[in-house]
């Protein structure tokens, strides 16, 4: 028998989540002087595989049994950030340009239209948007048509999209293209098997099945994230993607090993607090981007690329949407934020 995973509350996952946003800001705002500090810190771009892992392997349950109205839902919580976002930064960058004469902030209505059909170009981290919002139209159509064959189905096409993307194709061939162009074939081409992997985690019910072994199993995926970090065992290829299969299996590693963490033994009042606080990981990660341009120009911490900085921007962001949420709480832009 599955799991349901959507019954349960695993605060794993949630502080993983977590830290996760914050291992984002991290790649993208954080540049250190230190050699050590400059490898650390490309060794944590395994946050977006973790993310996705999370995502579908809550979405599963909704495939296996088909129910329409959860994925209608998903679909539309998805598209909300997708769809607003680009409108409110093409807008307010502007509004900032002309009043402020901050030509760094001026935005152009063909970027805004590459937004919308890409994900990219306005607020870069929305590619991501994009791909879950497609991954989750494809699964559903698949587990439609073979029903309780889609997992087998989508498993071979994982393997088949691994081999676009790592074995040159995907490099061969578009990259006579456009970055945007490129790039969101790379990035879709690696999503989707990590996507697969999150069902298969669900489906096959991996959490519980490790728990029978618990604290080995713990031990077991901790040593294989040390030999991961330690060793170069996949060498990196030519392809227009983020990832890459080590950071992949660092994501499962670190999924699994923060699903089997009891955390439910902690203080019940400290677990409502984690809850309250992982419910702001999208709106921290749609905004961290948007603000950056905005917030380096007065203030230095930031502008230079600090650690200090990154969690200036981590704490603004959760503001902005704790904020926004409780603002919103009764309307549907409420999924800006949460």
């Amino acid at each position: 028998m599955h799991s349901n995973p959507k019954n349960s509350r695993n605060y794993g996952i949630e502080i993983l989540r977590m830290i996760m946003a914050f291992f984002v800001i991290i790649e993208h705002f954080y540049k250190p002087k230190n050699n050590i500090l400059q490898k650390i810190t490309i060794r944590l771009r395994f946050h977006v595989p973790t993310f996705l892992i999370i995502s579908f392997y809550y979405l599963n349950n909704n495939l296996e049994k088909r129910k329409v109205d959860r994925i209608k839902e998903r679909l539309k919580r998805l598209l909300i950030p997708y769809s607003v976002y680009p409108i409110i930064i093409y807008f307010v960058y502007n509004f900032l340009y002309i009043v402020f004469h901050l030509e760094e902030l001026r935005r152009s209505l063909y970027q805004l239209i590459i937004q919308f059909i890409v994900g990219r170009l306005l607020c870069s981290v929305l590619w991501f948007q994009l791909n879950l919002i497609l991954i989750t139209v494809l699964f559903y159509i698949i587990a439609f048509i073979f029903k309780t064959y889609y997992l087998p189905f989508l498993q071979i096409l994982a393997i088949l999209s691994y081999l676009l993307q790592f074995s040159n194709i995907n490099y061969n061939y578009f990259k006579v293209y456009r970055d945007y162009i490129r790039y969101s074939v790379g990035y879709f081409a690696e999503t989707l098997p990590i996507a697969v992997t999150g069902l298969s985690i669900s489906s096959r019910d991996i959490i519980n099945i490790s728990k029978k072994n618990c604290l080995l199993n713990i031990i077991l995926y901790t040593f294989l994230l040390y030999i991961l970090f330690k060793y170069q065992i996949f060498s990196p290829v030519s392809g227009f993607g983020k990832q890459g299969i080590s950071y992949n299996i660092e994501a499962v590693s670190f999924f699994l090993i923060f699903s089997l963490i009891q955390f439910d033994n902690f203080n019940k009042k400290i677990l409502i607090f984690i809850r309250y606080l992982t419910n702001f990981t999208p709106g921290i990660y749609f905004l961290h981007t948007s603000i950056f341009p905005i917030l380096k120009i007065k203030i230095s911490l930031i502008k230079n690329y600090t650690f200090l900085g990154c969690l200036l921007i981590y704490l603004i962001s959760y503001l902005i949407s704790f904020i926004g949420y409780n603002s919103l709480k009764r309307n549907k832009l409420k999924h800006l934020f949460i």
